[in-house]
Order: C-alpha cells, then sequence, then structure tokens
C-alpha cells in the first residue's frame, strides 16, 4: 500500500473566547509557503478529538491553558497528508 504524500506545515491553535460556562473555543491554522488551511470556533472537547485522530501521540499537555482573551497557545511544525487535514478540518483560507 503506498503512503499518503505529505507536506511540512506550521500549524497555530488560538484561544479565541470562553464562555460564561465554561465552554472554551479555538481556532487551527496550518500555514505552508503561502497557504493557509483554517478552522474556527472548535470547542476544547472537539479540538482535542480531532488532533488525537489525526495526530496520534500529540502532547495536548503542550498547549498553555490559561484564561487569557486571545492568545497562541500552541504552534509546531508537522508533516501533514491530506488525510489528516481533513481529520482536522483545515479548509483552504481564501
Amino acid at each position: 500500500m503506498a503512503q499518503e504524500h505529505s507536506e511540512s506545515f506550521r500549524l497555530v491553535i488560538q484561544h479565541i473566547h470562553d464562555q460564561a460556562n465554561g465552554n472554551r473555543y479555538y481556532n487551527m491554522v496550518a500555514y505552508r509557503e503561502g497557504r493557509s488551511l483554517k478552522a474556527s470556533g472548535i470547542p476544547l472537547d472537539r479540538l482535542l478529538s480531532r488532533l488525537g485522530q489525526a495526530l496520534p501521540g500529540f502532547d495536548s499537555g503542550k498547549m498553555l491553558m490559561d484564561g487569557a482573551e486571545t492568545f497562541v497557545v500552541f504552534t509546531g511544525r508537522f508533516e501533514l497528508t491530506n488525510h489528516q487535514l481533513a481529520t482536522l478540518g483545515l479548509e483552504e483560507n481564501w
């Protein structure tokens, strides 16, 4: 079975909003040489689920989880396939 082609992306996760009931929301963007793919307004539980499915072994403990209003909670470089990008829910950001 042939391995799916992957490309190197810088993955950035940004905390964007806390609701009064404690729910946290995030944006996730993958950047590669003039190309960006984005998923917006992802609840924390869904974000962690997507990361776990797409990037086995992803250490969510590396994400900073304080209550700042807007800030980057994680950035890292990954080799991602189209399947992983789809699992993360990332779409072309025009």
